[in-house]
């Protein structure tokens, strides 16, 4: 019986721990990021937050010139009406930056989280050109996992200046 009643108190850390580091990581996103733009856009079957993050990391300050790299992030976020999050697509970017004469971004990627199982993401990909990172893909909420009542276009970027203001 002891044994038993380990186990199961075992178990349950485990469950417990498990689920904070899920929590862990999507709140990761947002530490050590400066917030510089939010908007919430009304939607029939709920409504989406768009937030614009800069990461702040001293380390890839050069010393020796006004050279330095930035990293951005556009976060997508759908709510239900019943304010419950139904899926979160994240656009990454990061900049090298001559401060006041160029920037340049040189890589892009995506993530996509989904919490309400009848959503599903399609067709993502990324791309960079110049001073600008994009960011594209399909979510689909389909019922009894067959029939598609909705379609929901990501189309999104991200734009750095020569002084590192993202927009």
């Amino acid at each position: 019986m002891k044994k038993i009643i380990i186990i199961a108190g075992l178990l349950i850390s485990l469950l417990i721990v498990w689920n904070g580091k899920a929590t862990a990581a999507e709140i990761q996103t947002k530490e050590n990021s400066i917030l510089l733009f939010s908007q919430k856009e009304k939607q029939d079957d709920g409504y989406v937050i768009i937030e614009t993050y800069e990461k702040t990391n001293e380390s890839n300050v050069s010393l020796l010139s006004n050279s330095y790299s930035k990293h951005g992030e556009r976060i997508v976020t759908k709510y239900d009406t019943k304010d419950k999050v139904q899926w979160i697509y994240v656009l990454s970017a990061e900049y090298w930056i001559e401060e006041g004469d160029s920037v340049i971004c040189y890589k892009a990627d995506y993530s996509t989280t989904i919490k309400n199982s009848l959503w599903k993401f399609s067709e993502g990909s990324t791309s960079y050109s110049g001073n600008e990172a994009y960011g594209k893909g399909k979510f689909t909420y389909k019922v009894l996992w067959l029939f598609s009542v909705q379609n929901t276009y990501i189309d999104i970027h991200l734009a750095c200046d020569a002084y590192g203001n993202l927009s």
